[in-house]
């Protein structure tokens, strides 16, 4: 390893080297001892002068202590900085200069201090501005120096906004009545979306700005319409329309109903209008949307629906009903602590209400004890086990004074976790049990560090924030398991208990999916958040509630009614429709007319008579309105109310029987063609034979007679009709 002395000349082969920590000492022949360095240590050490200029590397240099001292053409010895360190002699020296500078003109109410930053060198500046935690935007806030406000916000950087702009910037301000301060913050959409954070702020400064905003926003608007009556008012500045979303969500969120002629005003702003669905300042797409929906705003949510660019992707996230997947918990790890959108609330309060009786009947202790009973039966049917370091299969008992008493080795043999680890591990993997030990007080199983726990006055034992979710708990277990209320969605009885218990255990070890496996790393199968098998670490407190309500599914009271579901059941009534008005008088007419339609070798006039014919079993306004009437009763009777109560449903609905008003050729025959017409076989039964369409006469189209027949004939073909014994298949 090549070595050199501070002045970059070699060290002679040949003299006595030590290390001493990370440094290397060198003994010259007069016996002194020196520091030397490697060729690629010293390549990176670059010195300065207090000015700044760069050390020559052929000047002579010695380091004593922590300081550099170069010994100039002269013979004069100066000291020297190394460069490239934020902490560095020259660097503070200078700093101090600057921020003495700094306080002497803030403290003589300086309004031309931005002058004084914008000449100092940029790492100065930020360094600057930082100061104290920011206190010259405070200072500028409180002395109303709007020039100064404009260019430290322009020196800032966006992801150092949060710090800055505090609630205290705001109270500065309004303390000296600097409304011009405030008025330019809010102006600035990141710095109005960090201020709704906090209340006071909301209160004081946001809510007196956006009614000045509002006015000002519609005198405009009258303005504009006054001289250009066939023109359409916009936002042209990209700030202010991004200002608008903003201050939609701040409408959105203050649900008031009187607010509704400004949110429709600012929606059909073209400029707006264009960015309603993006992400903009805010955490997801169409959160203007999502946030309707969580404070129960149905009326703006009405409004934004029928948006078509948020109504898209509102179909493609199902509407923004929240998901029961395991993926909720290990990839959004704090997505159970968000507040639950109103239809949710009122979904679990049905559910609390049904099981109430029992839970006052059987008492919350109880119940919570059955349910402990069953995890210990579901266990002991399949336990969890080991292979001894001898090859015995050793079954792990259910409690931890058992569990002690076998006595595991806990030194590992070579590459291997010991008997004691695998049989930890083996533990944290079992479901039955995991969810157990979330019930255990105290859970001897708990991680010793683990956040999220209580503990007793000794700080012996531990276990998890359970115990004020019991009823609830109590409640879920009831349902999960009530053998009287009929499965859904595919469940069956074991498999919605299943799901339950599943759920229980990872709230158990809700923050053992927070370390992100690496690759290399011994006994891990694949890379990204996994199952650290370590002690248990269960959920906090504010996020088991979420975790809760998503444990139960496959029970009427609990399942979430989506779009989906009402579209299938409109499908039903739409074919029930068609099935009424399509008779055997009538079904060789609409039957040519639907072939007549799809013949693109027919004369153009031919085939408008074709769709003009099809029309005439259009759902008109009155049937639409029965066919809603009989969709609420239908769906209101088995969820509960969710759908009436739910605008973004209803909406959906009635979008969904809608017609293109574009397309005068639109009719619901073509438009349910493969959803209730084009698939819908009608199957005729005549002693043992099954009648299936041909598809050339499917569906509706086919006799609604079944015509007798003889056993012992055999099968034939009948005008399209193929006639099948015993077994029903389409050609």
């Amino acid at each position: 390893m090549p070595f050199r002395f501070t002045n970059g000349d070699p060290v002679p082969e040949g003299l006595k080297l030590r290390k001493e920590g990370r440094r290397w000492f060198v003994t010259l022949e007069n016996g002194q001892e020196v520091v030397v360095f490697t060729a690629k240590t010293l390549s990176h050490l670059r010195l300065r002068f207090e000015n700044g200029n760069e050390v020559d590397e052929l000047l002579q240099r010695r380091k004593e202590g922590k300081c550099w001292y170069v010994t100039l053409e002269d013979g004069q010895e100066v000291e020297a900085f190394a460069s490239g360190s934020a902490t560095s002699t020259l660097r503070s020296s200078k700093l101090r200069k600057f921020y003495s500078e700094l306080q002497n003109r803030m403290e003589n109410n300086d309004a031309s201090l931005d002058s004084y930053l914008s000449s100092l060198e940029r790492r100065y500046r930020s360094a600057m501005i930082a100061h104290k935690k920011y206190e010259v935007v405070r200072w500028a806030a409180e002395n109303g120096h709007l020039n100064v406000m404009e260019y430290l916000l322009g020196e800032i950087k966006p992801k150092d906004l949060s710090k800055t702009i505090t609630a205290n910037v705001f109270d500065l301000a309004g303390k000296n009545n600097h409304v011009h301060v405030i008025t330019f913050l809010l102006n600035i959409p990141s710095v109005f979306s960090l201020a709704e954070e906090h209340p006071q702020i909301r209160d004081k400064c946001i809510i007196p700005f956006v009614k000045e905003k509002l006015l000002t926003l519609e005198r405009a608007q009258l303005t504009f319409e006054e001289t250009n009556s066939n023109g359409v008012f916009n936002i042209e500045d990209d700030n202010e329309s991004t200002l608008s979303l903003c201050i939609l969500r701040h409408l959105i969120c203050r649900n008031d109903p009187l607010l509704l002629d400004d949110l429709q005003r600012l929606i059909n702003i073209p400029s707006v209008n264009l960015l309603i669905h993006q992400a903009a300042e805010f955490q997801r797409d169409n959160e203007l949307l999502y946030r309707a929906l969580v404070v129960g705003n149905m009326d703006a949510a009405r409004l934004l629906i029928a948006v078509p660019a948020v109504q898209v992707l509102a179909e493609q996230n199902d509407y923004y009903r929240i998901k029961s997947h395991t993926s909720v918990l290990h990839v959004d790890k704090e997505s159970s602590m968000r507040a639950l959108p109103a239809a949710e609330q009122k979904r679990m309060q049905r559910a609390i209400e049904h099981y109430d009786p029992k839970l006052q009947e059987l008492t919350v202790p109880v119940i919570m004890d059955n349910l402990r009973d069953t995890l210990c039966a579901r266990y002991k049917a399949k336990p969890a086990q080991i292979i001894s370091d001898v090859g015995i299969t050793i079954v792990l008992p259910m409690n931890w004074k058992d569990f002690e008493a076998l006595n595991f080795c806990k030194k590992g043999l070579e590459r291997q976790p010991s008997e004691h680890q695998r049989a930890l591990e083996a533990y944290y993997q079992h479901k039955d049990h995991t969810a157990f030990r979330y019930l255990l007080k105290p859970n001897p199983w708990i991680h010793s560090e683990a956040l999220y726990v209580k503990v007793n006055d000794l700080g012996t034992e531990r276990w998890a924030y359970f115990d004020g979710y019991e009823p609830l708990i109590a409640m879920l277990f009831l349902a999960a398991s009530d053998e009287h209320i009929e499965p859904c969605d595919g469940f069956t009885l074991e498999a919605r208990l299943e799901h339950f218990i599943d759920e229980l255990a990872h709230i158990g070890r809700a923050h053992n999916w927070d370390v992100f496996i690496e690759e290399g790393v011994p006994g891990k199968e694949s890379l990204g958040e996994q199952d650290d098998l370590d002690a248990d670490r269960p959920s906090c407190y504010s996020g088991v509630k979420k975790r809760l309500f998503q444990s139960v599914l496959g029970h009427p009271l609990l399942t979430l009614l989506t779009v989906d579901i009402v579209k299938q059941k409109l499908n039903e009534l739409v074919r029930e429709h068609f099935k009424a008005a399509i008779t055997d008088d009538n079904r060789d007419k609409y039957k040519k007319a639907w072939d007549d339609s799809l013949n693109d070798d027919l004369e153009f006039d031919a085939r408008q008579a074709a769709m003009a014919c099809l029309k005439e079993l259009d759902i008109n306004s009155e049937q639409k309105k029965m066919l809603l009437e009989t969709l609420v009763g239908d769906l209101d009777k088995k969820y509960g109310g969710q759908f009436s109560n739910d605008a973004i449903l209803c909406a959906s609905a009635e979008a969904y029987l809608e017609l293109d008003e574009k397309d005068k050729s639109a009719t619901h025959a073509t438009q349910f063609a493969y959803i209730t017409w084009y698939n819908c076989l009608e199957v005729k039964v005549a002693h043992n034979y099954i009648r299936v369409s041909s598809p050339s006469s499917m569906g509706l189209f086919s006799s609604s007679r079944p015509e007798p027949m003889d056993h012992d004939l055999p099968v034939e073909e009948d005008d399209g009709l193929t006639l099948r014994k015993n077994f029903c298949f389409s050609e």
